[in-house]
């Protein structure tokens, strides 16, 4: 399932390029209003490709693109600017941006088959991610321990997915539910709460383990190491 992350402060415009989008069979768009909230979401979660406005209300699209290729994060990146001007397409280009288009001149099949040759050169690589003996196969959503399998929710994947990339950091609990909840309403407290619980369970045979900074609360959670070293 294609995965696209559209940086965009502009709610109508997000979901018209949802709508677009949506033409492609199985694609997956999550939105994100502002440099920030791009960066944590491509700290924890693997894109096949990000459409990236230039003006955001905490920093520029540039400054973004900038700080990913040199953390060495090679997803494919298309500029989508309101600025039409040659400079601003060349300074992207070099930025590190994959393909520039212009809002004011957007055809919908345009875009569509621009997406399409993106995805088809697939830059992203990343097939999968691996954190001691757990190792995730992004491509088939597999996850393994010494190659057995440990059969996990589409949710529950999700979130071992953000722990494994972001691993021995904790991650934050608006963060995981964000992720593991992507494209549907926030889960309630119990929800959530009662999803750790049971991910935790799941992780326990395997000699994994969930460290929480409250378990109350699930504030802050990473992968224990400690119980997968006793583990082997």
């Amino acid at each position: 399932m294609p995965r696209v992350l559209t940086v965009e402060d502009d709610d109508s415009f997000c979901r018209m390029l949802r709508r677009i989008l949506g033409r492609l069979p199985d694609m997956h768009t999550v939105a994100a209003g502002s440099c920030a909230e791009a960066e944590r979401r491509l700290g924890a979660e693997v894109f096949d490709l990000v459409l990236l406005d230039l003006r955001l209300p905490d920093g520029h699209g540039l400054h973004l693109l900038s700080r990913l290729r040199g953390k060495g994060n090679l997803v494919p990146v298309a500029v989508l600017s309101g600025v039409d001007d040659a400079l601003t397409t060349v300074a992207a280009l070099r930025a590190g941006a994959d393909d520039f288009l212009f809002k004011s001149r957007l055809a919908p099949d345009e875009l569509v088959a621009r997406v399409e040759a993106i995805l088809r050169r697939g830059r992203t690589a990343r097939t999968s991610c691996s954190w001691g003996d757990l190792d995730v196969d992004l491509a088939a959503g597999r996850a393994t321990v010494r190659g057995e399998a440990v059969a996990l929710t589409p949710t529950q994947l999700r979130l071992v997915i953000a722990l494994v990339l972001r691993a021995p950091e904790a991650v934050a609990r608006g963060d995981l539910a964000a992720i593991g909840w992507s494209g549907g309403p926030s889960p309630s407290r119990g929800s959530f709460d009662n999803q750790i619980l049971a991910l935790r369970r799941v992780l326990e045979p395997f000699g994994l383990g969930l460290s929480c900074t409250d378990t109350a609360y699930f504030g802050l959670i990473r992968l224990d190491a400690s119980a997968m070293a006793t583990s082997t």
